[in-house]
């Protein structure tokens, strides 16, 4: 990771790519971030009881959960599988990840289809509540850190209704709220996708919280975004066994 930068004298003005067009596009001025916007990010975080566990931390909750909830034989069987479809599918998205999104071709899986995957894990989540409190926290974790790290980032804006607050170097969380609500306005006002100029503020915000300036000018993509976690899909029923953890659902857990 890049090292993070001592001085923040620089302050880098940000518009949403999707808002640029607009006669008077919004502005947002993003500073570097020091040590001191770093620890207050943490502290943040901390207060606010925030945590995220990672793709690996859940995957090897699913498999303690399929111990738990299966037969020995069902286990054998599936947790050899499980490995297996996430390790081909580690590979597949680590061989193309360089590849823009509509020229990635579909993911063959080497043994049971996603399908039947999706409806394992499903059971294991449905039934196992250490897995499902493991994605709890990383839902409200994807919901909550971004606003903390902009309200951590952002030093100004204009082109927006909310007028700046700002307590202890920090933009309180409501201010935040109503700048998201003003880019959705500005959204629908535009016929633009919802969302995406917040996303893009973030990815942005992201960028200014973990590179430094000279990387930040280097670097063609984002930092890694904490919100980096994969879900399994909705998948048909198909046999797998009798224990809970094959059970069937319309809820789809966090894999």
């Amino acid at each position: 990771m890049a090292s993070v930068p001592y001085e923040a004298s620089e302050i880098e003005r940000f518009t949403p790519a999707s808002l640029a067009h607009l006669e008077t596009p919004p502005v947002f001025r993003l500073r570097a971030a020091t040590r001191r916007e770093r620890r207050r990010y943490d502290r943040l975080m901390v207060e606010e009881g925030l945590r995220r566990h990672d793709k690996d931390a859940m995957r090897d909750e699913i498999i303690r959960g399929l111990r738990a909830l299966s037969s020995d034989d069902e286990f054998e069987r599936w947790e050899m599988l499980l490995r297996a479809h996430w390790e081909a599918a580690d590979e597949f998205e680590n061989e193309h990840r360089d590849l823009a999104p509509e020229k990635i071709p579909a993911f063959v899986p080497p043994g049971p289809s996603e399908d039947e995957i999706a409806r394992v894990t499903r059971g294991v989540h449905e039934n196992w509540g250490p897995l499902r409190k493991m994605a709890a926290d990383n839902l409200i974790f994807n919901r909550e850190a971004p606003a903390l790290l902009i309200s951590v980032i952002l030093s100004g804006w204009s082109g927006l209704c909310t007028p700046f607050r700002s307590h202890e170097g920090t933009i309180p969380l409501d201010t935040i709220d109503a700048l998201d609500k003003d880019l959705a306005k500005l959204e629908q006002d535009n016929d633009l996708s919802p969302g995406k100029a917040f996303v893009d503020l973030y990815v942005a915000a992201t960028n200014r919280m973990f590179l430094s300036g000279d990387a930040e000018k280097n670097s063609s993509s984002p930092a890694p975004s904490p919100s980096d976690q994969q879900t399994t899909s909705h998948g048909a029923e198909s046999p797998a066994g009798t224990s809970k953890a094959s059970a069937t659902s319309p809820e789809t857990p966090a894999s």
